[in-house]
């Protein structure tokens, strides 16, 4: 009995990693526009949990290495990050601690798309 309780569980933590995915996914889509507040506000709930936080970071950082012509991806990505930094939890703000260097990296971080400027983040501030 106690196997199928310990499955079970590791298959709603599971299904709950998948649609935290879902969500970080759908929040920094590649279209114009930002994401729902709501959504945000979502997302930054489920970083009291450890597990949930590690799956936030983790995805947010490997957005932030996609190549230049994703830069819409990318800023959304350091929006989101922002967000959490304001209304998360404690847990998330020493793991992106860990993670300044590859934000850093994106300071001065800039892509021209049919001769315009196109994500710029020298307007992001250090914290």
């Amino acid at each position: 009995m106690d196997f199928l309780k310990k499955g079970l569980n590791k298959m709603k933590i599971k299904v709950s990693q998948v649609e935290l995915e879902k969500k970080i996914s759908e929040a920094t889509k590649n279209e114009m526009g930002p994401a729902s507040i709501s959504l945000l506000n979502e997302i930054s709930s489920k970083s009291d949990d450890s597990e949930s936080c590690k799956i936030i970071i983790k995805n947010c950082m490997k957005l932030l290495t996609l190549k230049p012509k994703m830069w819409k991806r990318i800023l959304k990505s350091l929006a989101l990050i922002e967000h959490i930094l304001k209304t998360g939890s404690q847990n998330f703000v020493y793991g992106v601690k860990d993670e300044r260097d590859q934000i850093k990296e994106l300071f001065n971080f800039t892509y021209e798309e049919d001769d315009k400027e196109r994500g710029e983040t020298s307007k992001i501030k250090n914290y």
